[in-house]
């Protein structure tokens, strides 16, 4: 498994180096399932991945949900990104945009956040654009409603930063068919996946 150097994980987790190891540890059995290694548990953080949405994958490991939601999801709806360029949520959305996804910022009292057009809400956003991934940075309390209207825009993901989660919310959008990932960090998980070869550049 390569080495990621913790000096490249998101600043808001740079302080706290047991958090970015933690992270990174628990991206280990994603690559090890998908190689085809050995795995005893899936990954903490993952629910179950919704056959209904996927009937294709119905012998999907609830772990290869991670690598399946970075191919496949290429447009990112980041809800509460930020302008400031020391925030978490805009350090994350500039990598991501930097890998070639596109990158949706959703956030009322913004008009413009790395040279993309802000939207006040996912409803509105997806009058617009493509949303298949809703990426959180708000607070826990916060991601019930978030996930109704991904449900309404019809995404094809969740996604909560470290330190989010909701399992009532995240149970609402498994049965509706969205693939959940709670607690994890989008570009610690991607740089991880991508130097493994499990998640491939666009074309």
């Amino acid at each position: 498994m390569p080495v990621v150097e913790t000096r490249h994980a998101c600043r808001r987790h740079r302080q706290d180096g047991q958090t970015v190891q933690r992270c990174l540890n628990n991206i280990a059995p994603v690559a090890w399932c998908t190689l085809g290694l050995s795995i005893s548990a899936p990954r903490p953080g993952f629910d179950e991945v919704p056959s209904a949405l996927h009937p294709a994958k119905d012998d999907m490991h609830p772990s290869e949900a991670l690598p399946w939601i970075l191919n496949h999801c290429r447009h990112i709806a980041v809800v509460g990104l930020s302008p400031k360029p020391h925030r978490a949520s805009f350090d994350v959305s500039r990598y991501m945009l930097s890998q070639g996804y596109r990158i949706i910022p959703i956030n009322p009292n913004a008009t413009e956040v790395l040279g993309q057009k802000a939207y006040a809400s996912l409803s509105d956003a997806a009058r617009h654009e493509q949303i298949d991934l809703v990426n959180c940075f708000r607070n826990s309390e916060d991601i019930p409603p978030l996930v109704d209207e991904a449900i309404a825009v019809g995404a094809r993901a969740i996604w909560m930063q470290l330190g989010i989660r909701h399992e009532a919310a995240a149970s609402l959008a498994r049965a509706a068919g969205l693939l959940v990932v709670q607690d994890h960090c989008l570009k610690i998980d991607h740089r991880v996946l991508f130097s493994t070869g499990l998640v491939l550049p666009p074309v």
